[in-house]
């Protein structure tokens, strides 16, 4: 167990094959605090994993992850989904941040999209800093999309 851990920075592609190892070091960390994860663009797919590990829900062991920062936040539908166990998941999660990107060809061309920020808002949900309408008329202008 790595019981004194409380910040954990990891690069990760959000892939069932990535949250499967994420779900397995979290279990380890149980008074981690802070993630911090960098998205890794993949050249290669993965390993194939077995149809159980494929199909089985990933559960994330977080008892006293407060605070997630996604860094070079694409937008892929895994980051997504990411996000969405985060929330579903995080018992005593209070802020994920992420930082949203242009992506071309597999690299960051543009970095200049401000971070969005949601916190949990009590009892009454989630709330975002700026308002995630705004955001996606930001990226959408930015990538010229109609």
């Amino acid at each position: 167990m790595l019981h004194n851990l409380n910040l954990l920075e990891l690069q990760t592609g959000f892939t069932q094959y990535d949250l499967v190892g994420m779900a397995a070091l979290l279990k380890l960390c149980p008074n981690l605090e802070t993630m911090i994860l960098e998205y890794l663009f993949k050249k290669r797919a993965d390993e194939s994993l077995s149809e159980e590990l494929l199909n089985k829900p990933v559960e994330l062991s977080m008892p006293s992850l407060k605070q997630v920062t996604m860094n070079v936040y694409t937008g892929t539908e895994d980051e997504f989904n990411f996000m969405k166990m985060l929330i579903g998941q995080g018992v005593v999660l209070e802020k994920i941040v992420f930082v949203p990107v242009q992506v071309e060809n597999g690299k960051v061309v543009e970095r200049s999209l401000p971070p969005v920020v949601l916190c949990r808002n009590g009892s009454q949900g989630w709330k975002c800093s700026p308002d995630l309408s705004s955001v996606r008329n930001i990226i959408e202008s930015e990538l010229n999309v109609d």
